[in-house]
This record gives C-alpha cells, structure tokens and sequence, in this order.
C-alpha cells in the first residue's frame, strides 16, 4: 500500500513519486522536533489529529537546504539515483496553500468564483 504525504492539498504518494525524484520521510522520534513538524502540518490542516507510525512528509515541503548533500557528486557520476536525507534539525517550511481559505462542506455561502464570474462576463448569452 503506498504511502501518502498527509499535507493538505498534496498529492504524493510513495509508489508513484518516488521514482521522480521526491522522497518521503517519516516524523522524527525526537519530541520536539516532532512538536515543530506538527504544528507546521496543522497551519495547513487545522483538523488533524497528529502523525501516526505511519504518518509521513514529501520532500516537497522541506528546502534543499534542509537535505545532506554529502556523497551525492559520487552518486550523480555513478549514474545512481541521489537518495534525499534530511539534516537532523530539518523543519517543513513549504506548503503550497492553506486548507483554511476555502469554505467547509456544506457551507451556505453562495458567492461566484472569480473564473465563474469571468465566464459569465465573456458569454455569448448574457
């Protein structure tokens, strides 16, 4: 079963990015650091609960600065795939966007979309 980032809005799955070049990382035993990984999960996903065993963060989410790049000029000559470790203190600092900007299910409000209003603006029948 492929693992899942539990990033609002991402999609990267373990079975199908990892051969592009994204790596998947678990959340770190260390106490704090794992505080640190939460609460930035939680600005974009207000409603979780916190990481599981199986909880885990694309690389998509963390700076380059954040990864070990030691032995990665001998595995690019080699041909080799650069496996993508994190530095010990690596913080997630990139989120595409906020789950908080959008309304709930169900909710009541009734306001166009900007494209919608666009549209109905370029129609033909308007």
């Amino acid at each position: 079963m492929p693992t899942r980032c539990v990033v609002a809005g991402c999609n990267a799955a373990s079975g199908f990015e990892s051969g592009k070049g994204c790596s998947f990382h678990a959340f770190p035993k260390d106490e704090g650091l794992r505080r640190k990984w939460t609460s930035a999960v939680k600005k974009q996903r207000s409603d979780w609960e916190g990481p599981t065993s199986t909880s885990v963060l694309c690389s998509k989410h963390f700076e380059a600065s954040c990864f070990d790049t030691e032995g990665s000029r001998y595995r690019d000559q080699m041909g080799l795939p650069a496996a993508k470790r994190l530095k010990p203190d690596a913080i997630p600092t990139i989120f595409p966007r906020s789950i908080d900007r959008f309304e709930p299910p169900g909710s009541t409000s009734k306001a166009p979309r900007p494209a919608f209003e666009k549209r109905q603006q370029k129609s033909i029948y308007h």
